[in-house]
């Protein structure tokens, strides 16, 4: 079960927990994850959301959309991400991802690993 996006952690375990399952199970959670996304953009304050937690649940989303086969969309909300957050180097490497592989985990495991700005 994933955590519930009200957790604070949730914008780094939900995905977390999503990447290790396999791919027959992805699908219904990844789409789920986009669900809480969108959520997220309709949300009242959001606005006041810092630049830094913003790219990484759209970075989280972009990669559920690459991992679902829609590379066009994972692309275009990860290109959103840079032009957010510019500070993390490997969002440019993410933009020319184009198959959720071992590369695409790696990166993303590089990403969630680091810090946010307080």
């Amino acid at each position: 079960m994933l955590p519930p996006m009200s957790s604070p952690s949730a914008s780094t375990s939900w995905p977390t927990h999503a990447d290790s399952l396999p791919d027959d199970q992805f699908e219904p959670v990844g789409r789920r994850i986009l669900e809480w996304a969108d959520q997220f953009e309709r949300a009242p304050g959001r606005e006041r959301v810092r630049a830094s937690t913003l790219a990484r649940l759209l970075f989280n989303k972009g990669l559920v959309l690459l991992r679902l086969g829609d590379v066009t969309a994972a692309n275009r909300v990860i290109e959103l991400v840079l032009a957010i957050d510019p500070i993390l180097s490997e969002i440019e490497e993410a933009t020319r991802l184009t198959v959720y592989d071992k590369h695409a985990r790696d990166l993303a495991a590089r990403i969630r690993a680091r810090p946010t700005a307080a």
